[in-house]
């Protein structure tokens, strides 16, 4: 019975042991992420116009820091490390839609982050085309709160509610549906319709 008490505790002792050893390992690998400001190396690209825009309150995912995409809402330590990981994968990101590669990524999680981070070039060519002579319409079925609230008469909260009626009930087939969302008539309707699309 005393020999059975004894190899039990060297047992408990030798897996505390083991697992503080794993979370030193884990803790450094963290720590040397978060100190490594610079995983990948790139060439600038500019643009055609040699504009460049930054995207307000937002993280460009080719520049951003573990620590920076760790303390973006909805993104955390694991998400943030994966993002690192897929970046360096493909050497860089060409637009945020490629987070979907991520394993476990699902489209709600992507549609929720999407709002706070932006690749330069992807960014870059949207204020290009915003800018340009050709005025273009926006896609109420992709168009996020920010893209919503260029649009004439269109508040933040309006904006939020276009959003959340398309999570709620799926794209809009045509652009009336957009009256369906409260808050929107006619008048903001007639003040849109030719700048909005589906």
């Amino acid at each position: 019975m005393k020999d059975e008490y004894k190899r039990f505790i060297v047992v408990v002792i030798a897996t505390c042991v083991i697992l503080f050893a794993l979370f030193l390992i884990f803790a450094k690998t963290i720590k040397a992420d978060i100190e490594n400001e610079n995983l990948i190396s790139y060439n600038d690209k500019p643009t055609t116009s040699g504009i460049h825009y930054k995207k307000p309150d937002a993280v460009e995912l080719n520049e951003a820091t573990y620590e920076e995409l760790s303390q973006v809402e909805g993104i955390g330590r694991e998400l943030a490390h994966d993002i690192l990981l897929l970046r360096e994968k493909l050497g860089r990101f060409t637009s945020v839609n490629e987070l979907m590669l991520i394993s476990g990524m699902d489209k709600e999680t992507l549609a929720f982050i999407k709002e706070k981070l932006y690749v330069e070039e992807e960014w870059n060519r949207f204020n290009e085309e915003q800018n340009s002579d050709e005025k273009n319409k926006v896609n109420i079925n992709t168009a996020t709160v920010r893209e919503l609230m260029t649009l004439d008469a269109i508040t933040e909260g309006l904006a939020m509610k276009i959003v959340e009626y398309r999570q709620n009930n799926g794209d809009f087939v045509s652009i009336n549906e957009i009256k369906n969302v409260d808050g929107i008539g006619d008048g903001i309707f007639n003040s849109i319709c030719d700048d909005i699309t589906v």
